[in-house]
């Protein structure tokens, strides 16, 4: 069997035109670049019920593509988790199906798996020009990552690092199960890439969300850090790092974008001064990056925000 390089996976629910959109230029790239006997399409429609199915079968008539179905919505983590057992490929990548791909991003990843040996992640940043960064050391290459562990577009990982006898159950309801399988190459590996260039626009479907961000991206998160603590080689200066970014770059900017009530996601309503206070209040940038957006009126919340960006903007300068 002619197993793939690259395993292209697509989780979908009732998103049939962006869905359509995003295999056709895969498809597109594909067959541009002859990459057919590199790549492998597997989509996992996730309980559609908006004509999903018809379009998935018009792909698959390809040998590249093939798809799930799952009967009933089983949220993200199962689906993800059925699309990473489906796979064949050597390096899995999760691709949200409202991405818009840019030119030559799928030739650009396959390039780097046929000629970089040995690598275990590809992080993929978006940037106006093409580099390249090789790392041997996980921690400052897991720092350069940071938070946008959990963008799943970026994050390509080698199957050849995962223990599938683990059991991810534990990980079933975190919204975050993929980082599951991320850590595990991230902590094993030796060698890893990350790379910056033009690759996709960051889709903005309307039927995202569904879940209380805060908790995801708090409590949830490091519970997942705390399982890779205690069984793998997580080191808890990793674990800060995340924190302390999180809370400093990540949080602020959706805390206000959560009380304005213009979420750019269908967030689930929850008290996030109470949810962000049990993961985070032992650390100070919690106090001075999200607590005074979180009690202070809204006006003077959105111009303490603008302070905060501008004081991180002279801290990226300075370093």
């Amino acid at each position: 069997m002619n197993l793939k390089k690259l395993s292209i996976l697509i989780p979908t629910y009732n998103r049939k035109n962006y869905l359509e959109n995003i295999l056709e230029e895969i498809w597109k790239q594909i067959k541009e670049n002859t990459l057919e006997s590199y790549v492998e399409v597997i989509v996992s429609d996730n309980g559609s019920a908006d004509g999903t199915k018809n379009i998935l079968k018009n792909y698959t008539k390809n040998l590249n593509y093939q798809y799930l179905i799952n009967k009933n919505n089983l949220g993200p983590d199962k689906n993800f988790y059925n699309l990473i057992m489906a796979a064949k490929g050597e390096f899995l990548w999760i691709l949200g199906d409202d991405e818009i791909l840019k030119k030559n991003t799928i030739l650009k990843i396959v390039n780097i798996i046929l000629n970089e040996q040995d690598i275990s992640y590809i992080f993929l940043k978006n940037k106006n020009k093409d580099k390249k960064y090789i790392f041997e050391n996980k921690d400052k290459y897991m720092k350069k990552i940071s938070y946008e562990i959990s963008f799943i577009s970026s994050n390509i990982f080698n199957k050849s690092y995962i223990d599938f006898k683990i059991d991810y159950s534990l990980f079933i309801g975190t919204n975050l199960l993929q980082e599951a399988f991320y850590l595990q190459a991230l902590q094993k590996g030796n060698k890893f890439i990350f790379l910056e260039g033009d690759f996709f626009e960051i889709g903005r479907a309307e039927n995202v969300g569904g879940y209380k961000f805060f908790k995801v991206f708090g409590r949830n998160q490091n519970e997942i850090f705390e399982f890779f603590n205690k069984n793998f080689s997580l080191s808890d200066d990793i674990i800060k790092f995340f924190n302390k970014k999180i809370l400093q770059e990540f949080f602020p900017f959706h805390i206000i974008k959560y009380r304005e009530k213009e979420m750019m996601m269908n967030w689930e309503e929850e008290d996030i001064k109470s949810e962000i206070q049990k993961t985070f209040s032992k650390y100070l940038d919690y106090w001075i990056y999200c607590y005074p957006l979180l009690i202070f009126n809204l006006g003077f919340s959105r111009r303490y925000f603008f302070l905060l960006r501008i004081f991180n903007r002279i801290k990226r300068l300075i370093k």
